[in-house]
């Protein structure tokens, strides 16, 4: 074991070589760490996605297909009406039999309008009243508001009380800034007037229990042209709230659109031709597509960062392989006399890179121990790092988005703004939380140590394979 000594000897009387090591090697090693513990962590996210985004079929109308009567002049404007198929609870039930079906869930944007009877709508650039009780606002009809894209994808958060059920007829979730504006809270009544109901000659006047407040819409349509066009302003009611207001009437009608949510996503595709060969779907006005899009538009800007991640990885690895090689052959040529002097004592080559070996792992040793105490500094400021590219990369998306959407995200009409709701065009933010586990200094110590071996060999191969006689000729 006197290679060890040796070793050691040499360490301590080339101090400042010794530190400089120690620092270059602390130093990737806590690369390799944090670009371990953030390949981790954007692997955490994306899982989080696919439980998040919920794949699904979507069941709806064929407007392609499906008949319009006549346009007929009204006195509010022109109209015509639909003359295909809905979705009756019938298809509903049959599907639900299906196995691998796990629930149907439908939320359909716009399906009632109302103005504020006993409250006031958050204001707009311009409060232009449609009816005698002010403007009309967008309400999204639900079956289970907990399955709204919104809520799946995080772009809103229920905040207080709970979900709209199927089985809700007289409640409605607004959002906290409407809440906060009236002073509102879970329990209170409010009245919505309904002017298609007026029309038809219905009760236009629609009690509701507020169940619900979500938050998400803060910040987003301050700017808004309309009462209809700022998203604090919509909210949600459940389905059976058409049969209330419209009695008998909405008997006629079913569902535009369901969703149709699976336990695997990898049986989606068994479970689409199963739906698709139901004898109630047979000449009907309606498609069935696979929706992936939420999770394609969630899970676009974290698959480039774990792209990022990977070739951050890989550049550190070429680059310590590179350098360390480059450094170790400078430092190992100036030892050529030792090495022949060595030799001529007798001493082995085996041995003499063994003492070789011996230093950069004693080297290595401290610098671990280094990483490894620095590693909690580490984790903050790579967390710190993925939230920077992040917000980036969300910063591209809200660019994208301006352009696919002319009129601006704060000054979107009432078509237009039921998309900015529904978060199409939302990216869920993640709180990248990055920790260094057990398992990350394994990788580290052992990828680092391989290349250092590896590094130290290729360095001292030229000198090892030349006599003791041309070594002490050389000049160091």
């Amino acid at each position: 074991m006197q290679f060890i000594k040796r070793g050691s000897l040499y360490l301590l009387r080339h101090k400042i070589k010794s530190l400089i090591l120690v620092a270059i090697i602390c130093l990737v090693s806590l690369l390799l760490l944090a670009g371990a513990a953030m390949k981790q962590a954007s692997e955490n996210a994306f899982w989080e996605i696919r439980m998040a985004a919920s794949e699904k079929l979507v069941l709806q109308i064929d407007t392609d297909k499906a008949e319009y009567g006549q346009v007929t002049e009204q006195e509010w404007g022109s109209a015509s009406v639909y003359q295909g198929d809905y979705i009756t609870q019938e298809i509903i039930d049959k599907i639900l039999t299906i196995p691998g079906v796990s629930e149907i869930g439908s939320t359909i944007s716009g399906g009632f309008f109302g103005a504020a009877v006993d409250f006031e709508y958050l204001p707009a650039q311009y409060n232009s009243s449609t009816t005698e009780y002010g403007a009309l606002s967008p309400y999204y009809l639900t079956i289970d508001s907990e399955k709204a894209d919104s809520f799946l994808n995080g772009y809103l958060q229920l905040k207080e009380g709970r979900h709209l059920t199927a089985e809700d007829d007289n409640a409605i979730m607004i959002s906290s800034e409407l809440a906060e504006y009236n002073n509102l809270h879970v329990g209170d009544a409010i009245t919505l007037y309904c002017l298609d109901a007026d029309i038809m000659g219905y009760d236009a006047l629609v009690k509701l229990e507020i169940v619900g407040i979500f938050t998400g819409t803060e910040g987003k349509g301050e700017n808004a042209i309309s009462i209809s066009g700022r998203a604090g302003n919509q909210g949600f009611l459940p389905y059976k709230i058409l049969e209330r207001v419209f009695g008998k009437l909405a008997d006629e009608f079913g569902y535009e659109s369901i969703d149709i949510f699976v336990n695997d996503f990898a049986e989606i595709q068994n479970i689409y031709n199963q739906v698709s060969s139901l004898p109630e779907l047979r000449n009907k006005t309606l498609k069935l597509d696979i929706d992936s899009e939420d999770y394609d538009v969630m899970s676009t800007p974290l698959n480039s960062m774990r792209g990022m991640i990977n070739i951050f990885m890989v550049v550190i690895l070429l680059l310590f392989a590179v350098v360390l090689t480059l450094l170790l052959a400078a430092w190992t040529k100036e030892r050529n006399k030792e090495v022949g002097i060595l030799i001529s004592l007798g001493i082995a080559k085996r041995n003499v890179i063994a003492q070789f070996v011996a230093e950069v792992l004693i080297i290595s040793s401290v610098s671990f121990t280094a990483s490894y105490v620095l590693s909690p500094f580490i984790e903050n400021l790579a967390s710190s790092f993925l939230r920077q590219i992040q917000n980036v990369q969300m910063e591209n998306m809200d660019q994208q988005t301006e352009e696919i959407l002319p009129s601006g995200a704060g000054q979107l009409d009432a078509s237009q703004l039921y998309d900015q709701l529904t978060g199409s065009y939302s990216q869920k933010e993640f709180d990248f939380q990055v920790q260094i586990m057990p398992q990350h200094y394994v990788l580290s110590f052992t990828v680092g140590l391989l290349l250092i071996v590896i590094s130290t060999l290729l360095a001292s191969a030229k000198i090892i394979n030349m006599k003791p006689k041309e070594l002490l000729a050389k000049k160091d």
